[in-house]
């Protein structure tokens, strides 16, 4: 995902550069030398922070069946709206997001990944977003969007039925 980020990223910056302006009916040389800083640029991110902070903004949003915006959110509209402010495109619902990625055994989990449970129906009905020490960020219908324990022995633990990785190392 994240080379594809860096060609999409170069890509758009070569376009701009290309962009022949109104009164000018040829385009300028690109130098390469800012694709180059460009790649550079995303290489030099780090992603998992980024979603974390990101997430956290959000923190105290309400919960709305089928929200996708600050203005509400389910679990899965939260999801991909906190990988796509960050580049990176996630399907809508929640066994669609657990279709993607590789999947990751709970010992292995980093940040980032995405954690799933099985709560009011049988197979992924629930996600949230691992930020580490076994906690992620979800929007869950009772809280909204709030930190939770994966160790929770009351629920959560219980639920738990696997994770994706959705990030390129």
């Amino acid at each position: 995902m994240l080379k594809y980020m860096k060609f999409v990223h170069a890509a758009t910056l070569v376009s701009l550069l290309l962009l022949v302006n109104e009164t000018s009916v040829y385009a300028e040389e690109v130098d390469l030398t800012d694709v180059a800083q460009v790649e550079e640029t995303i290489e030099n991110t780090n992603i998992p922070e980024l979603l974390i902070e990101e997430s956290k903004k959000h923190l105290g949003s309400p919960y709305l069946f089928g929200g996708n915006s600050h203005e509400g959110f389910d679990c899965s509209g939260f999801s991909q709206y906190v990988f796509k402010e960050l580049g990176i495109e996630l399907p809508r619902t929640t066994g669609e997001q657990y279709n993607v990625g590789t999947e990751v055994g709970a010992s292995n989990l980093i940040v980032g990944d995405l954690v799933f449970f099985e709560t009011y129906k049988s197979g992924p009905s629930h996600l949230g977003i691992y930020i580490g020490n076994q906690e992620f960020i979800h929007s869950a219908s009772t809280t909204g969007v709030a930190i939770s324990n994966l160790d929770d022995p009351y629920y959560w633990k219980e639920r738990y039925i696997g994770a994706r990785r959705v990030i390129k190392d």
